[in-house]
């Protein structure tokens, strides 16, 4: 359950992370929505990976909310889908929250949050899937079929 909920408090706070400021242009505030949005309509997102990865963007909500609803439902199925989230979304706030030239634009206060986020998102999702597989084993060793007949060892 604490990694359930670790995975839950992660997904929210990617969630408000991804929509707080990124970046200050003049006295105006961006978010990432705003920021990947924009780079996209000017056409500086190249083809490619890069340009897959900007136009995406607003499935970052989408796959940290999957990944604590598979948390809650299927334990270790969650553990994919927030490794594609955290690598995506945290990955792009560390990427952004550590920009050299920032004399042009200021970098504010989301990447950092939104990569803080995907850290916990990332912890509650590994502490999920050992706490369903070590419940698995456990159940599998501590509960045998009372039906099924029993093997005794002779001593040789």
């Amino acid at each position: 359950m604490l990694g359930s909920l670790l995975v839950t408090i992660g997904a929210v706070v990617v969630v408000i992370g991804s929509a707080m400021p990124w970046l200050r242009t003049g006295q105006r505030r961006r978010s990432s929505f705003e920021v990947f949005g924009l780079v996209d309509r000017l056409g500086f997102s190249p083809s490619g990976p890069i340009g897959w990865a900007v136009r995406l963007w607003p499935i970052v909500p989408l796959l940290v909310v999957l990944a604590a609803a598979l948390a809650w439902l299927a334990g270790s199925w969650s553990l994919p889908v927030a490794l594609v989230a955290v690598l995506y979304a945290g990955g792009t706030g560390v990427a952004v929250a550590n920009v050299d030239g920032q004399h042009l634009i200021g970098i504010e206060d989301g990447p950092l949050v939104t990569a803080l986020g995907a850290s916990l998102l990332l912890l509650g999702a590994v502490v999920t899937a050992f706490a369903t597989l070590r419940r698995r084993d456990h159940s599998r060793r501590s509960d045998p079929d009372p039906h099924r007949p029993r093997r005794h060892v002779r001593d040789r």
